[in-house]
Protein backbone atom coordinates (compact mmCIF):
# COMPACT_ATOMS: atom_id res chain seq x y z
CA UNK A 1 0.00 0.00 0.00
CA UNK A 2 1.35 3.30 -1.22
CA UNK A 3 2.31 5.48 2.36
CA UNK A 4 0.36 9.25 2.35
CA UNK A 5 3.05 11.54 3.44
CA UNK A 6 2.37 15.50 4.07
CA UNK A 7 6.11 17.31 3.93
CA UNK A 8 5.33 20.64 5.00
CA UNK A 9 7.56 23.69 4.20
CA UNK A 10 8.75 26.21 6.76
CA UNK A 11 9.18 30.23 5.85
CA UNK A 12 12.43 30.00 4.64
CA UNK A 13 14.39 32.95 5.10
CA UNK A 14 15.40 33.35 1.79
CA UNK A 15 16.82 31.33 -1.27
CA UNK A 16 20.00 29.84 0.85
CA UNK A 17 20.19 25.87 1.43
CA UNK A 18 16.43 25.30 2.97
CA UNK A 19 14.66 25.45 -0.24
CA UNK A 20 16.87 22.92 -1.89
CA UNK A 21 16.71 20.65 1.20
CA UNK A 22 13.62 20.82 0.85
CA UNK A 23 13.04 20.22 -2.70
CA UNK A 24 15.88 17.43 -2.48
CA UNK A 25 13.59 15.37 0.07
CA UNK A 26 10.55 15.91 -1.46
CA UNK A 27 11.66 14.55 -4.70
CA UNK A 28 13.37 11.24 -3.66
CA UNK A 29 10.74 10.47 -1.47
CA UNK A 30 8.40 10.80 -4.18
CA UNK A 31 10.50 8.92 -6.25
CA UNK A 32 10.23 6.04 -4.20
CA UNK A 33 6.29 5.73 -4.53
CA UNK A 34 5.51 7.95 -1.61
CA UNK A 35 2.28 9.61 -2.30
CA UNK A 36 3.74 13.07 -1.28
CA UNK A 37 1.23 15.93 -0.44
CA UNK A 38 3.64 19.42 -0.23
CA UNK A 39 2.11 22.20 2.26
CA UNK A 40 3.55 25.48 0.92
CA UNK A 41 3.62 28.98 2.06
CA UNK A 42 1.98 31.06 -0.73
CA UNK A 43 5.10 33.28 -1.70
CA UNK A 44 7.94 30.56 -1.24
CA UNK A 45 11.43 30.03 -2.80
CA UNK A 46 10.68 25.86 -3.64
CA UNK A 47 10.63 24.73 -6.95
CA UNK A 48 8.03 21.91 -6.53
CA UNK A 49 9.31 18.77 -7.38
CA UNK A 50 7.21 16.87 -10.49
CA UNK A 51 6.91 13.66 -8.65
CA UNK A 52 4.36 15.38 -5.88
CA UNK A 53 1.30 14.16 -6.31
CA UNK A 54 -0.88 17.15 -4.65
CA UNK A 55 0.27 20.75 -3.30
CA UNK A 56 -1.90 22.75 -0.61
CA UNK A 57 -0.55 26.51 -0.54
CA UNK A 58 -1.11 28.19 2.48
CA UNK A 59 -1.45 32.12 2.79
CA UNK A 60 1.39 34.26 4.88
CA UNK A 61 0.34 37.75 4.64
CA UNK A 62 2.67 40.68 6.11
CA UNK A 63 5.94 41.83 7.55
CA UNK A 64 9.14 39.19 7.91
CA UNK A 65 7.77 38.79 11.58
CA UNK A 66 3.88 39.15 11.24
CA UNK A 67 4.46 36.35 8.77
CA UNK A 68 5.35 33.76 11.66
CA UNK A 69 2.05 33.79 13.03
CA UNK A 70 -0.15 34.34 9.96
CA UNK A 71 1.53 30.89 8.76
CA UNK A 72 1.03 29.47 11.81
CA UNK A 73 -2.77 30.47 11.47
CA UNK A 74 -3.19 29.12 8.36
CA UNK A 75 -1.49 25.70 9.31
CA UNK A 76 -4.02 25.12 12.10
CA UNK A 77 -6.92 26.04 9.78
CA UNK A 78 -6.04 23.62 7.19
CA UNK A 79 -5.43 20.56 10.17
CA UNK A 80 -8.46 21.65 11.59
CA UNK A 81 -10.63 21.30 8.30
CA UNK A 82 -8.21 18.17 7.32
CA UNK A 83 -10.05 16.91 11.08
CA UNK A 84 -13.57 18.11 10.20
CA UNK A 85 -13.30 16.59 6.63
CA UNK A 86 -12.17 12.83 8.02
CA UNK A 87 -8.47 13.30 5.91
CA UNK A 88 -5.98 10.85 7.25
CA UNK A 89 -2.39 10.25 6.42
CA UNK A 90 0.46 7.69 7.51
CA UNK A 91 3.12 10.52 8.47
CA UNK A 92 3.69 13.97 8.85
CA UNK A 93 6.43 15.68 8.63
CA UNK A 94 7.55 19.90 9.02
CA UNK A 95 10.65 21.42 10.00
CA UNK A 96 10.73 23.06 13.47
CA UNK A 97 8.73 26.32 13.81
CA UNK A 98 8.68 29.04 16.10
CA UNK A 99 5.46 28.26 17.78
CA UNK A 100 4.70 24.54 16.52
CA UNK A 101 1.06 24.12 17.33
CA UNK A 102 0.49 22.75 13.71
CA UNK A 103 3.16 19.74 15.05
CA UNK A 104 0.69 19.29 18.30
CA UNK A 105 -2.59 19.42 16.05
CA UNK A 106 -1.02 17.10 13.02
CA UNK A 107 -0.67 14.41 15.81
CA UNK A 108 -4.60 14.66 15.61
CA UNK A 109 -4.42 13.54 11.70
CA UNK A 110 -1.20 11.48 11.27
CA UNK A 111 0.10 7.83 11.94
CA UNK A 112 3.75 9.33 13.05
CA UNK A 113 5.04 13.14 13.00
CA UNK A 114 8.29 13.45 11.87
CA UNK A 115 10.01 16.71 13.33
CA UNK A 116 13.01 18.25 10.82
CA UNK A 117 15.55 20.17 12.67
CA UNK A 118 18.02 21.76 10.59
CA UNK A 119 19.78 24.35 13.05
CA UNK A 120 20.16 25.51 16.37
CA UNK A 121 16.84 27.36 17.01
CA UNK A 122 17.55 29.46 19.94
CA UNK A 123 20.77 30.68 18.61
CA UNK A 124 19.35 31.63 15.45
CA UNK A 125 16.23 33.16 17.00
CA UNK A 126 18.77 35.62 18.80
CA UNK A 127 21.11 36.19 15.84
CA UNK A 128 18.32 36.78 13.07
CA UNK A 129 15.40 38.70 15.29
CA UNK A 130 18.36 40.14 18.38
CA UNK A 131 15.57 39.18 21.18
CA UNK A 132 17.11 37.03 23.90
CA UNK A 133 13.56 37.08 25.28
CA UNK A 134 12.03 35.71 21.77
CA UNK A 135 14.83 33.53 21.85
CA UNK A 136 13.88 31.98 25.57
CA UNK A 137 10.73 31.45 24.16
CA UNK A 138 10.83 29.52 21.04
CA UNK A 139 13.40 27.47 22.87
CA UNK A 140 10.90 26.50 25.21
CA UNK A 141 8.31 26.03 22.36
CA UNK A 142 11.24 23.76 20.71
CA UNK A 143 11.45 21.79 23.44
CA UNK A 144 8.05 20.97 23.19
CA UNK A 145 7.64 20.04 19.69
CA UNK A 146 10.27 17.72 20.10
CA UNK A 147 7.92 16.00 22.82
CA UNK A 148 5.05 15.92 20.31
CA UNK A 149 7.18 14.58 17.27
CA UNK A 150 7.51 10.40 17.33
CA UNK A 151 10.64 10.74 15.41
CA UNK A 152 12.81 13.87 15.40
CA UNK A 153 15.45 13.72 12.45
CA UNK A 154 18.48 16.60 12.84
CA UNK A 155 20.77 17.19 10.37
CA UNK A 156 24.13 16.80 11.93
CA UNK A 157 25.41 14.44 15.29
CA UNK A 158 26.49 17.69 16.92
CA UNK A 159 22.51 19.03 16.84
CA UNK A 160 21.19 15.71 17.21
CA UNK A 161 22.99 16.19 21.06
CA UNK A 162 21.52 19.73 20.92
CA UNK A 163 18.01 18.15 20.70
CA UNK A 164 18.38 15.77 23.54
CA UNK A 165 20.18 18.48 25.66
CA UNK A 166 16.10 19.72 25.74
CA UNK A 167 14.43 16.40 25.07
CA UNK A 168 16.76 13.62 26.90
CA UNK A 169 13.69 11.14 26.09
CA UNK A 170 13.48 12.67 22.37
CA UNK A 171 13.66 9.60 19.42
CA UNK A 172 16.83 11.76 17.48
CA UNK A 173 18.51 10.59 14.59
CA UNK A 174 21.00 12.29 12.54
CA UNK A 175 20.05 12.54 8.60
CA UNK A 176 22.40 15.03 6.73
CA UNK A 177 21.24 17.26 3.68
CA UNK A 178 22.08 15.33 0.50
CA UNK A 179 22.54 16.19 -3.53
CA UNK A 180 20.66 15.65 -6.70
CA UNK A 181 22.79 14.29 -9.24
CA UNK A 182 25.54 16.38 -10.99
CA UNK A 183 25.44 16.94 -15.22
CA UNK A 184 29.01 17.58 -15.35
CA UNK A 185 29.04 19.20 -19.21
CA UNK A 186 32.22 21.48 -18.68
CA UNK A 187 35.64 21.39 -18.53
CA UNK A 188 37.96 21.23 -15.76
CA UNK A 189 40.18 24.04 -15.11
CA UNK A 190 43.02 21.82 -12.87
CA UNK A 191 44.23 24.47 -10.39
CA UNK A 192 40.98 26.04 -9.58
CA UNK A 193 39.03 26.08 -6.42
CA UNK A 194 35.60 27.02 -5.36
CA UNK A 195 33.53 27.86 -2.60
CA UNK A 196 29.50 28.34 -3.11
CA UNK A 197 27.70 29.29 -0.75
CA UNK A 198 26.60 32.31 1.80
CA UNK A 199 29.20 35.41 2.57
CA UNK A 200 28.69 34.56 5.99
CA UNK A 201 30.15 34.76 10.09
CA UNK A 202 29.60 30.84 9.56
CA UNK A 203 32.10 30.46 7.25
CA UNK A 204 35.73 31.47 8.03
CA UNK A 205 36.30 33.04 4.45
CA UNK A 206 39.22 35.02 5.39
CA UNK A 207 41.24 32.19 6.49
CA UNK A 208 40.30 30.57 3.10
CA UNK A 209 41.85 33.67 1.23
CA UNK A 210 44.55 33.79 3.28
CA UNK A 211 45.47 30.29 2.36
CA UNK A 212 44.89 30.45 -1.47
CA UNK A 213 47.73 33.27 -0.79
CA UNK A 214 49.69 30.89 0.67
CA UNK A 215 49.60 28.28 -0.92
CA UNK A 216 50.93 30.07 -3.65
CA UNK A 217 53.30 32.23 -2.31
CA UNK A 218 54.73 29.43 -0.04
CA UNK A 219 53.82 25.91 -2.35
CA UNK A 220 54.40 27.48 -5.53
CA UNK A 221 51.10 26.44 -6.76
CA UNK A 222 49.51 28.83 -8.89
CA UNK A 223 45.92 28.14 -7.85
CA UNK A 224 42.83 30.41 -8.15
CA UNK A 225 40.07 30.75 -5.88
CA UNK A 226 35.94 31.12 -7.40
CA UNK A 227 33.88 32.79 -4.60
CA UNK A 228 30.07 32.09 -5.68
CA UNK A 229 27.10 33.95 -3.54
CA UNK A 230 26.26 36.70 -1.69
CA UNK A 231 26.10 37.65 2.13
CA UNK A 232 26.17 40.29 4.69
CA UNK A 233 30.56 40.43 4.66
CA UNK A 234 30.62 40.30 0.76
CA UNK A 235 31.70 43.97 0.97
CA UNK A 236 34.44 43.17 3.56
CA UNK A 237 35.96 40.02 2.04
CA UNK A 238 36.34 42.38 -1.50
CA UNK A 239 38.41 44.83 0.21
CA UNK A 240 40.61 42.01 2.04
CA UNK A 241 41.53 40.24 -1.10
CA UNK A 242 42.51 43.72 -3.09
CA UNK A 243 44.14 44.92 0.12
CA UNK A 244 46.32 41.98 0.35
CA UNK A 245 47.03 41.66 -3.53
CA UNK A 246 44.38 38.63 -4.26
CA UNK A 247 42.16 41.06 -6.94
CA UNK A 248 43.42 39.08 -9.66
CA UNK A 249 43.33 35.49 -8.68
CA UNK A 250 40.08 35.67 -6.13
CA UNK A 251 36.77 35.97 -7.89
CA UNK A 252 33.81 36.78 -7.01
CA UNK A 253 30.62 36.37 -8.50
CA UNK A 254 28.03 37.69 -6.20
CA UNK A 255 24.78 35.74 -5.88
CA UNK A 256 24.00 33.40 -9.45
CA UNK A 257 20.70 31.40 -9.52
CA UNK A 258 21.46 27.63 -9.16
CA UNK A 259 22.17 26.81 -12.92
CA UNK A 260 24.70 29.21 -13.45
CA UNK A 261 26.37 28.76 -9.54
CA UNK A 262 26.68 24.93 -10.37
CA UNK A 263 28.67 25.70 -13.54
CA UNK A 264 31.60 27.33 -12.09
CA UNK A 265 31.21 24.04 -9.03
CA UNK A 266 31.39 21.84 -12.02
CA UNK A 267 34.59 23.32 -13.70
CA UNK A 268 36.75 23.15 -10.67
CA UNK A 269 39.08 20.27 -9.20
CA UNK A 270 38.80 21.49 -5.45
CA UNK A 271 35.42 22.31 -3.60
CA UNK A 272 35.91 24.58 0.35
CA UNK A 273 34.09 24.02 3.34
CA UNK A 274 35.44 26.77 5.87
CA UNK A 275 32.55 26.52 8.24
CA UNK A 276 33.98 27.81 11.58
CA UNK A 277 33.39 26.92 15.09
CA UNK A 278 30.42 29.21 15.69
CA UNK A 279 28.75 26.74 12.44
CA UNK A 280 27.27 24.71 14.89
CA UNK A 281 25.19 22.12 13.93
CA UNK A 282 25.27 22.68 10.31
CA UNK A 283 24.58 20.29 7.75
CA UNK A 284 26.15 22.50 4.36
CA UNK A 285 24.31 21.23 1.32
CA UNK A 286 27.62 22.19 -0.45
CA UNK A 287 29.39 18.86 0.65
CA UNK A 288 27.44 17.08 -0.80
CA UNK A 289 26.78 18.68 -4.06
CA UNK A 290 30.48 18.62 -4.16
CA UNK A 291 30.47 15.06 -3.90
CA UNK A 292 28.02 14.77 -6.65
CA UNK A 293 30.27 16.58 -9.14
CA UNK A 294 33.18 14.51 -8.09
CA UNK A 295 35.59 17.33 -6.97
CA UNK A 296 37.91 16.91 -4.40
CA UNK A 297 36.76 18.26 -1.11
CA UNK A 298 38.43 20.11 2.04
CA UNK A 299 36.99 21.11 4.97
CA UNK A 300 37.20 22.05 8.78
CA UNK A 301 36.95 19.70 11.31
CA UNK A 302 33.89 20.35 12.65
CA UNK A 303 30.40 19.08 13.50
CA UNK A 304 28.77 18.57 9.93
CA UNK A 305 31.74 17.94 8.00
CA UNK A 306 34.04 15.69 9.76
CA UNK A 307 31.46 13.38 11.24
CA UNK A 308 29.33 13.73 7.89
CA UNK A 309 28.68 10.45 5.79
CA UNK A 310 31.89 12.14 3.52
CA UNK A 311 33.69 12.41 6.67
CA UNK A 312 36.47 10.00 5.81
CA UNK A 313 36.87 11.34 1.99
CA UNK A 314 37.49 14.95 3.07
CA UNK A 315 40.53 16.33 3.28
CA UNK A 316 40.22 18.15 6.74
CA UNK A 317 42.50 20.99 8.11
CA UNK A 318 42.20 22.53 11.69
CA UNK A 319 39.86 25.19 11.94
CA UNK A 320 41.44 28.63 12.15
CA UNK A 321 44.46 27.75 10.47
CA UNK A 322 45.89 29.00 7.46
CA UNK A 323 48.79 26.90 7.49
CA UNK A 324 46.70 23.75 8.09
CA UNK A 325 44.33 24.83 5.35
CA UNK A 326 46.94 25.36 2.79
CA UNK A 327 48.06 22.71 3.18
CA UNK A 328 44.38 20.41 2.32
CA UNK A 329 44.52 22.44 -0.09
CA UNK A 330 47.23 21.03 -2.04
CA UNK A 331 46.72 17.43 -0.70
CA UNK A 332 43.25 17.89 -2.85
CA UNK A 333 44.69 19.67 -6.15
CA UNK A 334 47.07 16.49 -6.12
CA UNK A 335 44.33 14.28 -5.78
CA UNK A 336 42.13 15.72 -8.22
CA UNK A 337 38.99 14.74 -9.32
CA UNK A 338 37.17 11.82 -7.56
CA UNK A 339 33.67 9.49 -7.72
CA UNK A 340 31.99 9.10 -4.48
CA UNK A 341 29.36 6.45 -3.20
CA UNK A 342 26.00 7.91 -3.78
CA UNK A 343 24.98 6.45 -0.76
CA UNK A 344 27.21 9.11 0.81
CA UNK A 345 25.66 12.10 -0.69
CA UNK A 346 22.02 11.42 -2.59
CA UNK A 347 19.14 12.95 -1.61
CA UNK A 348 17.25 9.01 -2.26
CA UNK A 349 19.88 7.79 0.64
CA UNK A 350 18.45 10.48 2.81
CA UNK A 351 14.74 9.65 1.85
CA UNK A 352 14.97 5.98 2.19
CA UNK A 353 17.00 6.54 5.91
CA UNK A 354 13.72 8.70 7.02
CA UNK A 355 11.05 6.06 5.97
CA UNK A 356 13.41 3.32 7.41
CA UNK A 357 13.28 5.50 10.98
CA UNK A 358 9.21 6.11 10.66
CA UNK A 359 8.97 1.80 9.82
CA UNK A 360 11.33 1.06 12.94
CA UNK A 361 9.45 3.83 15.17
CA UNK A 362 5.85 2.03 14.13
CA UNK A 363 6.45 -1.60 13.62
CA UNK A 364 4.99 -1.48 9.84
CA UNK A 365 7.01 -2.38 7.49
CA UNK A 366 4.61 -0.88 5.02
CA UNK A 367 5.68 2.18 5.94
Amino acid sequence: MKVKLVYEAPLFPGVGGGPRHFEGVAGALADLGVDTHLVLPSRTAVDVPRGASRQTRLRSPGNRAIRHVTYEVSRIALIVWWLISGTRVDVWMSRHSLFGVGTLLARRIAKVVVLEVNGPVREEVAANFGSPALARLVDRLFRWQIKCADVTIAVSPGLVDYVLTRQPNATCHAVPNGSKVANVKVSRQPLKIVYSGALTPWYDLTTLLMAVERLRSVHNIAATLDVVGDGNQALELRRFAGDHGLADIVRFTGWLPSSASQQYVHSAVVGVIPMGRAAMGRSPLKLYEYAAAGLAIVGSDVDGVSNSPLGAEVFQYEVGSVESLALALRQALIAGNRTYDAELWSWEARARQILSLVEHRTGHTEL
